[in-house]
């Protein structure tokens, strides 16, 4: 009997097995990467915790919280919470609770479970977002390469923001989706069903949504400048009357498919999100006020971007690229590129948190300038797909889950919370201060600590009474008094102590950082009225009786 057939059957379905390229092995290299050193990192110490605790109150409570319930007087009790990212909280601590009853144990344990559940998590929206603007850029180029050259430069100009957990990171992936149906010649009919359901997840997980009415704003600017542009240059050369100019103008805009696509999906965008959020049209109301509130300015990242920085040096690089590609691309810039950039540029010198929306936006405007650069007329060779290459991509994908950190947990590896709380998060001080109340309860219950301290301190410190923290990120809650006094404490400024006095603080809980250099010199000369109990990592200190 001939033994062909079973042989041919086998390479008939080796044959229809996809066969990929060295652009997928280094692709799925770079995210496999990124979710490996994001997934092992150290959860930060930023507002993830505040999150987390408004998130808890969510999932048990079954309902969205009416004001701040955390800080009694210290918060704004006369000012509604409007909680535009509810979803994104939730969701995190839902995230954050599966991982700690996995881990099981002690306290400590669960709380390694679930540090490495949050961090497992970021890692995933991470790669989630880059795959997007891979898909992006690849759609927008015609090439994989020149997609991946993309990904490479949005990575360099939001370095800053990739290691940072919080409902933002919800926020970059619907702005990364948004430019998915952006990206082609004609916005399809599909993506007037896209680009709504889009705008309403974002509108529930993040206060940036209005940054997507933004971009689809220039959009349509862009559109309506190029129809006038094209019907100029027409009557230009034909001579034609102004006012038939005029006429012919209003007719071409309003049979332009494109444009009008754009205006149907802002519109329907709207309305969604109207729509389908809890607090209907006063969320836009809500995030304006926010962006603009007294105690906001005040936070760091809602400054002025500072030039000698990181952000600073980045910013310029991406501006001096595109002065570089003004002058030497041999396409021109679109009337939407420059809107673009001119748009979200300004709010970058405004408020440097904007960069990581600015660097995904520089890049896709560069990238098909740089494209016409690399290519000059020439057609670009393109890599031969093999079999061998798909073998690759599939171990590398492999080794990348065997290196992340679930992976490493599941062999043994990294099962203490230090290994996954970064070194300024006070785990320890919340055992400290447990052991403190615990051995006095008469103890004040108020504690002084900066807003990154106060985040975990909230969330973890779960006592009867209750203990009040000075602060923590969610500024914009608390009275514009009480957040300037935690300023003037913050900086030692003249009358610090009297305000801790007045408020009867017992402990003091700060970052060692100069930033706190001051406080800290303030503390320590005093020190016949305070004990300083620690300096490092954190610097915290007794007042003593």
């Amino acid at each position: 009997m001939n033994a062909d057939p079973p042989l041919n059957k086998s390479r008939g379905a080796l044959s229809r097995f996809p066969r990929l390229t060295g652009w997928h092995v280094a692709a799925t290299a770079l995210l496999a990467l990124v979710f490996v050193f994001i997934s092992n990192a150290a959860v930060w110490h930023t507002d993830v915790w505040g999150h987390l605790r408004f998130g808890e109150y969510i999932v048990r409570e079954h309902r969205l919280p009416e004001h701040e319930m955390f800080s009694g007087d210290y918060a704004d009790q006369e000012r509604p919470y409007l909680n535009f990212q509810w979803l994104a909280q939730a969701g995190s601590y839902l995230v954050y609770d599966t991982g700690a009853r996995m881990a099981r144990g002690d306290a400590h344990h669960q709380l390694a479970g679930g540090a490495l559940a949050l961090a497992t998590e970021h890692a995933a929206a991470a790669v989630l977002r880059l795959l997007i603007i891979l898909l992006v850029f690849r759609r927008l180029t015609g090439s994989l390469g020149m997609a991946l050259l993309g990904v490479v430069l949005t990575l360099v100009f939001s370095l800053e923001h990739v290691l940072v957990h919080r409902p933002q990171m919800f926020g970059e992936i619907c702005f990364a989706l948004l430019f998915l149906p952006l990206s082609r010649p004609l916005l399809s009919r599909r993506a007037l069903f896209l680009i709504p359901l889009v705008m309403v997840l974002w509108a529930n997980c993040h206060g940036s949504f209005p940054m997507g009415f933004v971009v689809l704003g220039a959009f349509i600017a862009g559109r309506a400048i190029e129809v006038a542009s094209d019907q100029w240059l027409v009557a230009s050369k034909e001579g034609a009357l102004l006012a038939t100019s005029r006429g012919s103008l209003a007719n071409r805009l309003f049979h332009d498919v494109s444009l009008r696509r754009f205006i149907l999906a802002i519109t329907f965008s709207l309305v969604a999100v109207v729509v389908l959020n809890p607090h209907g049209m006063r969320v836009f109301e809500y995030v304006a006020a926010m962006s603009n509130h007294e105690n906001i300015r005040t936070m760091e990242e809602w400054k002025q971007l500072p030039v000698k920085s990181l952000a600073g040096y980045l910013f310029l690089a991406s501006i001096l690229m595109m002065a570089a590609l003004a002058r030497l691309s041999p396409r021109r810039f679109t009337p939407t590129q420059a809107l673009l950039l001119l748009g979200l540029g300004v709010q970058v010198l405004a408020h440097w948190r904007v960069m990581v929306w600015w660097g995904f936006v520089a890049v896709w405007v560069a990238l098909p300038h740089i494209q016409a650069l690399l290519v000059r007329g020439h057609r670009a060779a393109s890599a031969r797909p093999r079999l061998g290459m798909t073998a690759l991509t599939l171990a590398v994908a492999l080794a990348g889950l065997l290196l992340s950190g679930p992976g490493l947990w599941a062999a043994g590896y990294r099962r203490e919370p230090g290994r996954h709380v970064t070194d300024k998060t006070p785990w320890q001080v919340a055992d400290y201060l447990r052991e403190q109340y615990a051995a006095d309860p008469r103890l004040s219950r108020c504690i002084f600590t900066s807003e990154t301290t106060g985040d975990y301190l909230l969330w973890n410190l779960r006592l009867d009474p209750s203990v009040h923290v000075f602060c923590y990120t969610h500024v914009h809650l608390l009275t514009v008094k009480h957040w300037n006094e935690c300023m003037r404490v913050k900086f030692a400024e003249p009358g610090w102590e009297a305000v801790l006095e007045r408020e009867h603080v017992k402990f003091l809980i700060v970052e060692n950082i100069a930033l706190y250099r001051q406080l800290m010199e303030a503390v320590e000369a005093a020190g016949d009225r305070w004990e300083v109990v620690s300096t490092a990592p954190l610097f915290v200190a007794r007042r003593r009786s």
